[in-house]
């Protein structure tokens, strides 16, 4: 297999009529940037998160132009293009040691005792419902402690764990694991890191953490 290099190198001395960018922001963060290098005649740019924490998303309307459409997440739901969506906030308090450092205090915030068991709480009455639930968590260390948490934990209905997937799973074990997660009969769940945030269609799945 050649390196990414080589497929750019080639891409950029194709002549293209029109380039289209899915997922637009992410294609000015450093690991993208170079497909708006490619040439054409025409770029047609798409987003559902027409944002970036960086604030650099004002690259890419330097490079392609203005936005020159917007359709509101009402339309797509009254057009039954999307389903609706209900979100609830659950605030839960932490106990932050003395004398830890940002980053300690922050993992001991994702694994907070308290939080990880009314997650449990939450996961256990969805589960009893048959409800299919994802449950993501950007840390992958403690995403490996959430995960044998909720193997070792006793729900009062069956529920079927179907695996983690995050940036060192293999993509056939990858399509596996979904594929697994969207047929299942009754309730389950599927944990998954950073890598689920970004263009994973999932229609099975009714409840997100």
């Amino acid at each position: 297999r050649e390196p990414i290099e080589d497929y750019l190198r080639l891409l950029k001395i194709l002549p293209f009529g029109l380039k289209i960018l899915d997922e637009a922001q992410t294609s000015v963060a450093d690991n993208f940037r170079q497909v708006l290098e490619i040439p054409s005649s025409s770029t047609l740019t798409i987003s559902a998160t027409f944002m970036r924490e960086d604030q650099e998303i004002e690259l890419l309307f330097d490079s392609v132009g203005p936005k020159l459409a917007e359709v509101k997440r009402k339309e797509l739901v009254e057009g039954k293009f999307i389903p609706d969506v209900r979100r609830i906030e659950v605030h839960i308090e932490s106990e932050p040691k003395p004398n830890q450092n940002f980053k300690d205090r922050q993992f001991g915030a994702i694994v907070n005792p308290r939080k990880l068991s009314v997650c449990l709480s939450i996961v256990n009455h969805h589960i009893n419902l048959q409800d299919k639930i994802i449950i993501f968590c950007d840390d992958l260390d403690a995403l490996d402690i959430i995960f044998n948490i909720f193997e070792k934990f006793q729900f009062e209905s069956d529920v079927n764990l179907c695996g983690k997937i995050t940036m060192h799973t293999l993509n056939t074990e990858r399509l596996y694991l979904i594929s697994k997660f969207r047929e299942l009969v009754g309730g389950g769940i599927l944990f998954m890191s950073k890598v689920g945030d970004i263009a994973v269609d999932l229609p099975g799945a009714n409840i997100l953490i």
